[in-house]
């Protein structure tokens, strides 16, 4: 029992040093995903009576009164890279405390990883969102999901902002 009560202490000591190591570092976060969103969405036939925003919004939510179900990709995304950023998280910090790479670069490292992961929801749908309606797969010849203009999976990117989220 003692030896989880110091384990637990550890954790609780490494995550304060942590800290303390990036409010010296300065602050910074990193915005990941439909940055502009109030851009319009060209469906297949060039129409635009949509954002990017509302396209985004309809397919990580869903839209059941629409019969579209969810389609997550940020969540998704962020879920797919999680085991990458766990491992990446603490190497970044050592590196930033040590001087080997600005807080910006680690900033950058991380944006990667999440950017990587809400691409990588769009390549393995099947895994992951339900299949198209058969009606909508025959209408659009297809039945890949979210890629009839490729807009939504190219308006995903990230910036780094400093300051506080």
């Amino acid at each position: 029992m003692a030896e989880k009560s110091a384990a637990i202490v550890q954790r609780g000591n490494a995550k304060v040093m942590i800290e303390a190591a990036l409010t010296r570092l300065g602050d910074g976060y990193v915005r990941v995903g439909i940055l502009h969103g109030s851009d319009p969405h060209l469906d297949a036939a060039g129409d635009s009576r949509l954002t990017i925003g509302d396209v985004a919004a309809i397919h990580e939510f869903g839209a059941p009164s629409a019969g579209i179900p969810p389609r997550s990709f940020v969540w998704l995304g962020t879920q797919i890279a999680r085991p990458k950023l766990k491992r990446l998280m603490p190497a970044l910090v050592k590196k930033v405390q040590r001087g080997d790479i600005t807080m910006q670069a680690a900033l950058r490292q991380l944006a990667e990883v999440l950017l990587d992961g809400m691409r990588q929801a769009f390549k393995d749908w099947q895994k992951h969102w339900p299949p198209l309606a058969q009606s909508t797969a025959d209408r659009k010849g297809h039945e890949v999901p979210l890629i009839d203009t490729r807009q939504l999976y190219e308006a995903l990117e990230y910036e780094i902002r400093r300051g506080k989220a």
